[in-house]
């Protein structure tokens, strides 16, 4: 008989195997006015969508990842630990030049996604990213 240890450690790696796996987003090269950034660091996997499908980014040497701005993405989180699963997504327009974060808000067993941009005049260092609508995935 199978241990629930054995078990559980079996579907924590199969949960996430859909966005650990996910490959890495490559941005063709862009022009600082045609991009923004995000910290793509910290245990929470962070994606966007390219092509359909979700791809994994990854920070360089500071944290940070390219991605287009100007136009709508998608972008979302993925955080599996301590029995503790969640996968969010939301769009929004980045702006050229800022450095957004993506975080989950977890409450009352539900998942959101939340985008920030930094703002170092705020007390906190960031605040809300403008016109972020939810999203069901790589649905744009």
């Amino acid at each position: 008989m199978m241990k629930w240890s054995t078990i559980l450690a079996v579907l924590a790696l199969l949960g996430t195997a859909g966005c650990g796996e996910a490959p890495i987003y490559r941005s063709a090269p862009m022009a600082a006015d045609a991009s923004a950034l995000v910290d793509a660091s910290g245990r929470i996997v962070k994606w966007i969508c390219a092509k359909g499908e979700r791809h994994r980014l990854v920070g360089d040497a500071n944290g940070n990842a390219q991605i287009p701005a100007g136009a709508r993405v998608t972008v979302g989180a993925y955080y599996n630990q301590d029995r503790l699963r969640c996968l969010a997504a939301a769009s929004f327009i980045p702006q050229a030049g800022q450095r957004y974060r993506i975080d989950l808000q977890l409450a009352a067993e539900r998942c959101r996604p939340a985008i920030y941009i930094d703002d170092p005049g705020t007390v906190i260092g960031v605040r809300l990213a403008p016109g972020v609508q939810s999203a069901r995935g790589c649905d744009l």
